[in-house]
C-alpha cells in the first residue's frame, strides 16, 4: 500500500509542472479565436459588410484579411466604402498593417475614432479620406499613422481636419 501511495505522489509531482506550463502558455498566447472575436467587434457597426465577414467563416478566410500562421497580421480594406464607427482597440493583437483609406468613397467612417489601444506591433494604420473629427489619443508613433489632419508625437494626439459640429 505504501508503494502505491508513493507512486501516486511521484506521478502527481511529475505531471503538475507540465500542466502549469501548459496553462501559462495558453494564457500568454493570443488565440485565433481572439482574432475572430476582435474582428467581429471591429466590424459590428460597419456597412456594407463583405459576405465573408461572418462568425461562421474564420477571420483568415475573410476578404481583405492577410494572416501568418493562422493569425491576422494585415487588413487591406481600402476603397470598400465602409461606414460606421472605428474602434482601434478591436484590431487583432498581431496586426502589423491596416488600410482603411476610403479615397474612392470619401467620408466612410465618422465620429472620433478610438486610437489609444492599438496593437503594439502595428507598423501602418491608414485611415485617410474618412469623415473623422475632433481629436484622439494615439499610442503608437505618428510616423505609423496616416490621417487627414495632424499627429503630434509629443502629446500623442491626432487632430482631424474636420470639426465634429460640421459633420453631415
Amino acid at each position: 500500500m505504501t508503494f502505491v501511495l508513493t507512486l501516486l505522489a511521484l506521478l502527481a509531482c511529475l505531471t503538475q509542472p507540465a500542466m502549469a506550463h501548459n496553462q501559462s502558455h495558453l494564457v500568454l498566447e493570443p488565440s485565433q479565436n481572439d482574432d475572430q472575436t476582435k474582428m467581429l467587434l471591429l466590424i459590428s457597426s460597419w456597412t456594407p459588410k463583405d459576405p465573408s465577414w461572418t462568425n461562421q467563416t474564420p477571420a483568415c478566410q475573410w476578404a481583405g484579411v492577410n494572416c501568418t500562421n493562422g493569425y491576422v497580421t494585415g487588413l487591406d480594406w481600402d476603397n470598400r466604402g465602409l461606414r460606421g464607427f472605428f474602434n482601434g482597440s478591436n484590431l487583432p493583437t498581431g496586426l502589423q498593417y491596416g488600410y482603411f483609406n476610403n479615397n474612392l468613397y470619401y467620408h466612410g467612417f465618422t465620429g472620433t475614432p478610438i486610437l489609444n489601444s492599438l496593437p503594439a506591433g502595428l507598423q501602418t494604420l491608414d485611415i485617410r479620406n474618412n469623415y473623422f473629427c475632433g481629436s484622439s489619443v494615439v499610442d503608437i508613433s505618428c510616423q505609423h499613422v496616416y490621417v487627414d489632419g495632424t499627429c503630434n508625437n509629443s502629446t500623442h494626439t491626432v487632430t482631424f481636419d474636420q470639426a465634429c459640429d460640421t459633420m453631415p
